[in-house]
C-alpha cells in the first residue's frame, strides 16, 4: 500500500521532471560549494602566513565528503533515470534512496557552510592550531610543522595588536604561549623522572593542563600533569623541546618589542609576568642551563631594544630582573636562597649589560642602577636574627664551644668567591654533625636543624651580597679602563649625594674599609691563581686589553681613597696555606709597582676626577707611601703566618 502510494506520488510529480530537478540542484551545489571552498583557501593564504591552516582546511572531512557525495548522488540519479521499469518496489526503493541522499546532502551542506564560517573566526582558528600543535608534539610528528605552529601564534598576536581592539583575546593567547613555554621545560623534566623512576617533588604548581603522553615509545599510557618537576638530566632532554622553547621565546621577544612600540600597557604587563614565570620555572631546578641560555639570548634582545629606544622599561630589562631573582625572590621562607647553579649566567648577563651602558654613555641610567642597588634590595637578611647561631638554645656549653671551634662565622664573613662558598658549606655540614651529637632531646635537635637551615640560606645570601660587591669591583675596573673616572666618583660618593634618611636605609655595595678591601683582594687572588686558574670572576677582555691591569689600578685607587677619608689601616689576614701566602705576597709586590707608577704629582687631575678630597701633589705622594707601607705589612703578615708552627 505504502509503496504504491509513494510511487504514485512521484508519478504525479512527473518522474523525469523530478530527476532533472534533483540533478540540477546537486550540480548547482557542486558548482557553488567547490569554488567557495577554493576561494576560502585563497583567503586563508592571504590572511595567514603559515600553510598549516590551509593544510588543516583541506583535511577537514566535510570539505572532502561533500564533493564526493554530490558526484555519487548525481551518478546514482543518472543510473536510475536510465532504467525504464514500472516495478513499484524498485521505484519505491530508488526514490527513497534519492530522498535519503537529499536529506544527507542538506545536512552536509549545512556543516560545510558552518565550517567555512568558523574558518573566518581567527580566535577559533588559533585555538585549533594550538590543539593541533599539542597533538603533534604528543604523537612525535614533524618538528618543522610544530615550529610553524609556534611562529603562527606569534604572528597572530602581533597582527591582532595592529588590527583589533579585542585585548582579551590577545591576553588569552599570551596565556597559551606562557603555558606552552613552561610545558617544554616541565615535559622533559617529568619524562626524566619517569625514566629514572624518581618521585615527583612538589616544587611548583604549573598553570598548564595540557596532556603530555608517550614520552618514550614503551610508555603508551597518556600522562596527565598535575604536579610538575623541573629537574632532569641533560642526557634525557628532548631535543625537540629545546627547539620549541627557543622558537616560542623568540616569539615572546617579538611580541614584547611590538607591544612596547605600540605602548600596550596591559599587554606589556602580562608579558613581563610571563617572562618572570618562565625564568622562575627555569631557576627553580637544576640542569636547566640550556633553557636559561636560550631565555637570556631573547632577554638581551629586549635589553638592546629598550636601550636604543630609550624605553621607560629599560630599568626592568637592565637590572630589575636580576635583583628580583637573586636578592628579592617572592619567597619569604628564611631557608630560601637563589640556586647557585645559575649565578654565573645571571652575573655574565648583568655584567655585560652594565658594560654596554658604560659604552653607550648612559650616565643617568648608571645612576639609577647604583641607587637601586644602594637601597638594600634584598639585603635585610644581614640584620635578621634568624641567621644568628647564638640564638640556638643550648643546654650544654659544649655546643657553644663547637660553634666557636668551627670558625663558621669567620668563614661566612669571607664568603666572596665560589670556592669560599664551598668551604663555608662544607664547614656548616661538619658543624651540623657535631651539634647533632651534642643534642640531648628531639626538640633541641629540631630547633638546631631549623637554625642551621636558615644559616645555610644566610651563607648563600651573604655570598650573593659579596658577589655584588665583587661585581662592582669589575664594573669600576671597566670604568677605569674606559677612563670614566667621574662614574667611579659617583659610586664612591653616592651616599654623600643623598639625604640622611636614605643613608640610614642603604647598604654599601663596595668594600669601605682597608680590612674589607684586602679581604676581597686576597679571595680574588687565591681564586684566580690557585683555584680557577683563569681570571677574576668579573674580568673582561676588549681590543687586546685584559682587565688584570685595571683591576690592580682600581685596587690602589680604592686603598688610597679609603686611607684619605679614614686613616685606619689595620687589617686581619685570614688563615692561609703556604702556597696561598706566597700568591698573596707576590700580588702585593705587583700592586706596589702599580702604586709607584700611579701616585705621582702628574696624575693630580685623575685623582680630582675620582673624587679624592683635599688632594694636592704632596698629598698624592704621601698616600702612595702609605699604600706601599700597607702592602709591605701585608707581605710581612704572610711571612709571620707562614713561619708559625
Amino acid at each position: 500500500m505504502f509503496w504504491s502510494w509513494f510511487v504514485e506520488f512521484f508519478n504525479l510529480a512527473n518522474q523525469q521532471t523530478y530527476i532533472e530537478s534533483i540533478t540540477t540542484f546537486y550540480t548547482g551545489i557542486l558548482a557553488f560549494m567547490v569554488p567557495l571552498g577554493m576561494q576560502m583557501i585563497l583567503t586563508i593564504k592571504n590572511s595567514y602566513s603559515t600553510d598549516e591552516i590551509e593544510k588543516r582546511f583541506k583535511s577537514e572531512k566535510v570539505f572532502i565528503i561533500l564533493p564526493v557525495l554530490l558526484l555519487v548522488e548525481i551518478g546514482v540519479i543518472l543510473i536510475i533515470s536510465m532504467i525504464k521499469t514500472t516495478n513499484h518496489a524498485f521505484l519505491a526503493i530508488a526514490y527513497s534512496l534519492i530522498l535519503v541522499f537529499l536529506i544527507i546532502t542538506l545536512v552536509v551542506i549545512y556543516l560545510y557552510i558552518r565550517k567555512i564560517i568558523q574558518y573566518t573566526n581567527r580566535k577559533a582558528v588559533t585555538k585549533w592550531l594550538i590543539d593541533d600543535f599539542q597533538k603533534n608534539v604528543r604523537e612525535s610528528k614533524d618538528v618543522d610543522d610544530s615550529i610553524s605552529f609556534l611562529k603562527f601564534i606569534t604572528e597572530v598576536v602581533i597582527t591582532e595588536m595592529s588590527k583589533t581592539s579585542d585585548r582579551r583575546f590577545i591576553l588569552s593567547l599570551l596565556k597559551d604561549i606562557e603555558e606552552l613555554s613552561i610545558s617544554f621545560i616541565s615535559q622533559a623534566s617529568f619524562s626524566s623522572q619517569i625514566l629514572t623512576k624518581q618521585e615527583p617533588k612538589n616544587i611548583l604548581s604549573l598553570l598548564i593542563s595540557t596532556l603530555l603522553a608517550d614520552i618514550k615509545k614503551n610508555f603508551s599510557k597518556t600522562l596527565a600533569f598535575r604536579k610538575k618537576v623541573h629537574t632532569f638530566s641533560p642526557q634525557e632532554i628532548n631535543e625537540n623541546n629545546k627547539i620549541y622553547f627557543e622558537t616560542i621565546m623568540q616569539g615572546i621577544g617579538d611580541i614584547t618589542i611590538k607591544s612596547m612600540e605600540m605602548s600596550e600597557q596591559n599587554i606589556i604587563f602580562k608579558l613581563k609576568t610571563t617572562i618572570y614565570k618562565i625564568l622562575e620555572v627555569i631557576t627553580e631546578s637544576k640542569n636547566n642551563g640550556i633553557y636559561l641560555d636560550k631565555f637570556l639570548a631573547v632577554h638581551r634582545r629586549l635589553f638592546n631594544y629598550t636601550i636604543k629606544a630609550n624605553s621607560k622599561y629599560e630599568q626592568h630589562f637592565f637590572y630589575e630582573w636580576y635583583t628580583n631573582f637573586v636578592y628579592v625572590h617572592k619567597s619569604f621562607d628564611p631557608r630560601h636562597y637563589f640556586n647557585r647553579g645559575y649565578i654565573n649566567q645571571f652575573d655574565n648577563q648583568l655584567f655585560s649589560y652594565i658594560r654596554c651602558i658604560i659604552d653607550e654613555e648612559r650616565f643617568t641610567l648608571f645612576q639609577d642602577l647604583i641607587y637601586w642597588l644602594h637601597h638594600g634590595i634584598g639585603f635585610r637578611h644581614l640584620l635578621n636574627k634568624n641567621y644568628d647561631l647564638s640564638s640556638i638554645e643550648f643546654k650544654e656549653s659544649t655546643k657553644e664551644e663547637i660553634i666557636k671551634a668551627s670558625n663558621i662565622h669567620e668563614l661566612v664573613k669571607n664568603t666572596i668567591t665560589m670556592s669560599d662558598l664551598s668551604t663555608a658549606l662544607i664547614a656548616l655540614k661538619s658543624l651540623k654533625v657535631e651539634l647533632e651529637k651534642a643534642c640531648l632531646t628531639k626538640n633541641e635537635k629540631d630547633n638546631m636543624t631549623l637554625k642551621l637551615e636558615c644559616f645555610n640560606a644566610f651563607i648563600y645570601r651573604t655570598f650573593y651580597f659579596n658577589n655584588l660587591k665583587n661585581m662592582i669591583f669589575g664594573i669600576l675596573s671597566y670604568c677605569i679602563y674606559k677612563k670614566k673616572f667621574t662614574w667611579v666618583k659617583l659610586l664612591w660618593h653616592f651616599k654623600e649625594l643623598r639625604d640622611s634618611s636614605a643613608i640610614k636605609t642603604s647598604y654599601e655595595i663596595y668594600p669601605t674599609s682597608i680590612d674589607e678591601v684586602l679581604g676581597f683582594i686576597v679571595s680574588n687572588v687565591l681564586d684566580k691563581k690557585l683555584i680557577s686558574g683563569t681570571g677574576r670572576r668579573f674580568s673582561f677582555s676588549e681590543h687586546h686589553q685584559k682587565s688584570a691591569l685595571y683591576e690592580k689600578k682600581l685596587e690602589v685607587y680604592l686603598l688610597g681613597y679609603l686611607i684619605s677619608i679614614n686613616k685606619d689601616t689595620t687589617f686581619c689576614l685570614r688563615k692561609c696555606e703556604t702556597m696561598e701566602l706566597l700568591a698573596i705576597s707576590e700580588y702585593a709586590r705587583e700592586l706596589k709597582d702599580i702604586v709607584e707608577e700611579t701616585y705621582t704629582p702628574k696624575n693630580i687631575k685623575l685623582f680630582l676626577d675620582l673624587g679624592f678630597n683635599d688632594i694636592d701633589e704632596e698629598h698624592i705622594v704621601s698616600l702612595g707611601s702609605e699604600i706601599t707601607s700597607l702592602l709591605t705589612s701585608l707581605e710581612l703578615a704572610c711571612e709571620r703566618q707562614d713561619i708559625k708552627p
